[in-house]
């Protein structure tokens, strides 16, 4: 099983600070040693050169069985347009959602984005 965690992608001029996605590290470790036929890749769009169409190849191109985005509220736009082009670039990908927002208001979320 192939796994990609990321977080929403935001236009190289909407980029504030750069920071280490240290939760979605924390999540692979430990998705890393508790499965050895997890495959798992962080993917940091604050540190990607390239447009938002390249990100989402960039995933597509390793053909993840799920991707795991990260988010906050302020983010929940961008994350429906990554998720609505996630599942057309992939379609059988499973998008699970993790983060603040999701484990605030969890139900909200789900009527805003059943995609995930």
């Amino acid at each position: 099983m192939k796994v990609i965690l990321t977080k929403p992608y935001k236009p190289y001029n909407q980029r504030m600070i750069v920071t280490m996605p240290l939760s979605l590290l924390y999540v692979a470790s430990y998705l890393k040693k508790s499965n050895r036929n997890v495959e798992v890749e962080v993917l940091d769009p604050d540190v990607f050169n390239g447009e938002f169409k390249d990100f989402i190849r960039s995933i597509a191109d390793r053909r993840p069985d799920i991707v795991g985005i990260s988010m906050f509220s302020s983010l929940i736009g961008l994350v429906k347009e990554m998720i609505t082009a996630l599942k057309a670039a992939i379609p059988n990908v499973t998008v699970i959602l993790g983060g603040s927002h999701i484990n605030s208001v969890r139900d909200k979320v789900f009527r805003h984005l059943p995609e995930a």
